[in-house]
């Protein structure tokens, strides 16, 4: 526990020094990066949210991410950029490559074509850097209503227009391929073959204000095992999400509203925070419906201790609705319990 303390604080202070936002490799070859790693413990043997699986066991890595990123400038108009993850549920030698593409842009278009971000919410494009972003961790009633999937290989296209001097237009469809995906969940993995996805999202950008749309269509395979026995193996299954968001910005306010609906389970939150000098307290309210039915309650309270470098202190309290033996809520393994509350430290940097 000791070394675990001694550790997150030289984290803080080897990040506290003053550094630029990417590292100059050379004229055209930048590098960045970001990380997470926390403390974690809720008051159920249920573990909590995929990915984390979170218990009443004291977890020193359920959220550790680490991330280095590219990128390399060939002309004006054509870029590549590549970045790599460890993600919450990766082991370090388990690297993952969440993008890996070649963009060609002009004044209103942008093409890009390779190893992409799924654009489903809000902060989809930045899901693994905490830095970014205001809590702990996403709501997760509505981010992991796709169990953590994040890309796709293909190709998306990007048509920018200005409406007004301050309002952005951008619309973008975007079409994958191939690709196998594994989910663990408990004692269950799930094993997801992408036969083909496409999608269409909107953004509509403002002054002090975002609002973004999206909707997908896919057909997979999915294969289920449990305790390594294969007890379902589905083929040719079409899946559609719609989704939308909403940021504005008032002074020092920040609202947000986000919500998810699929042919599985929808979904919804709603969050409010407030900064002053370098704290930013908060407050989330979540539901999910359909296959996952709970709804949750988070305060929070984060502290910038430069702008690379933060700490969160985070109470989350989730509770299942309805029959709690056929629904799991955000547990990934209900072992009988139908409540939990979460107590989160986490420490966040970017470089």
């Amino acid at each position: 526990m000791l070394k675990i303390i001694i550790s997150i604080g030289f984290m803080i202070w080897v990040y506290s020094f003053p550094s630029s936002a990417s590292i100059d490799i050379s004229d055209n070859l930048t590098l960045s990066g970001f990380g997470s790693t926390s403390i974690a413990k809720a008051t159920s043997e249920s573990p909590l949210f995929v990915n984390r699986e979170i218990t009443d066991d004291t977890c020193f890595d359920c959220d550790t991410t680490l991330g280095l990123q590219l990128d390399y400038t060939l002309t004006d108009e054509i870029n590549a950029s590549m970045q790599a993850v460890k993600r919450p549920k990766d082991e370090w030698s388990e690297l993952e490559l969440e993008w890996l593409y070649l963009s060609y842009s002009t004044n209103s278009i942008e093409a890009k074509i390779g190893r992409l971000r799924l654009p489903l919410f809000l902060t989809s494009e930045y899901y693994y850097v905490s830095q970014a972003y205001v809590w702990a961790r996403p709501p997760q009633e509505v981010y992991g209503s796709v169990l953590g999937i994040t890309s796709f290989d293909g190709i998306s296209v990007a048509w920018n227009h200005y409406l007004s001097d301050e309002l952005l237009l951008t619309i973008s469809p975007y079409y994958g391929g191939y690709k196998e995906i594994g989910v663990e969940m408990g004692s269950s993995d799930f094993e997801f073959v992408t036969n083909s996805l496409m999608g269409l999202s909107i953004d509509i950008i403002g002054f002090n204000y975002r609002i973004h749309s999206n909707v997908l269509t896919s057909n997979y395979d999915q294969e289920i095992f449990v305790d390594g026995m294969r007890v379902s193996n589905l083929k040719d299954q079409d899946l559609l999400i719609y989704s939308l968001g909403s940021e504005y910005s008032y002074n020092e306010f920040q609202f947000m509203v986000e919500a998810q609906t699929s042919d599985i389970q929808s979904s919804w939150y709603t969050s409010i925070s407030y900064t002053f000098d370098l704290l930013t307290p908060y407050i989330v309210y979540s539901e999910s419906y359909d296959w996952k039915e709970n709804y949750s309650i988070t305060s929070g309270l984060r502290y910038d201790i430069t702008s690379k470098i933060s700490i969160n202190t985070e109470w989350q309290r989730m509770k299942l609705k309805g029959n709690s033996v056929s629904n799991s809520g955000q547990f990934t393994d209900n072992r009988g319990d139908n409540e939990s509350s979460l107590v989160t430290f986490i420490v966040n940097f970017i470089f």
